[in-house]
């Protein structure tokens, strides 16, 4: 029951997003996406597929079909990950900030990362949240 509710909560989040977000006018069909952008999801997020896509200019913003929201560019790189049930992949966690969360934090989960111009912001399990600066130190 509890599975239930989690996926009917997504699915309501995903067409909500769908029908109020300014980008619905740059929906874009997941077969349109960058080949690096589609090998990027595979290798990162294995058994997911893309539930929503949208191109802004030369990033592209997911939603996956377990809520994950991504943020890439069309070379696959990612700027940012967000995820409501589960950890960002460790694929996707630089060293650094991976090192920072675990010296400080413990076993707490990364559900949100984003790359910013001056390093990378943070957010836990716990709801905590931090940003370092790109040489790893808190900013």
């Amino acid at each position: 029951m509890k599975k239930m509710n989690s996926v009917q909560a997504t699915l309501v989040g995903m067409l909500t997003r769908m029908f109020t977000s300014k980008d619905y006018d740059n929906m874009i069909f997941a077969n349109q996406l960058s080949t690096a952008v589609k090998s990027s999801v595979e290798k990162n997020f294995p058994n997911l597929s893309v539930a929503y896509a949208a191109k802004n200019g030369a990033k592209y913003d997911l939603t996956l079909n377990d809520g994950t929201e991504v943020t890439m560019f069309r070379d696959g790189t990612v700027e940012k990950v967000e995820r409501q049930n589960g950890a960002v992949p460790k694929s996707l966690v630089p060293g650094m900030v991976a090192d920072v969360v675990e010296n400080y934090f413990g076993k707490k989960q990364i559900q949100k990362l984003m790359k910013t111009p001056k390093g990378y912001f943070v957010q836990l399990s716990n709801a905590k949240s931090f940003s370092l600066d790109n040489s790893g130190c808190f900013a």
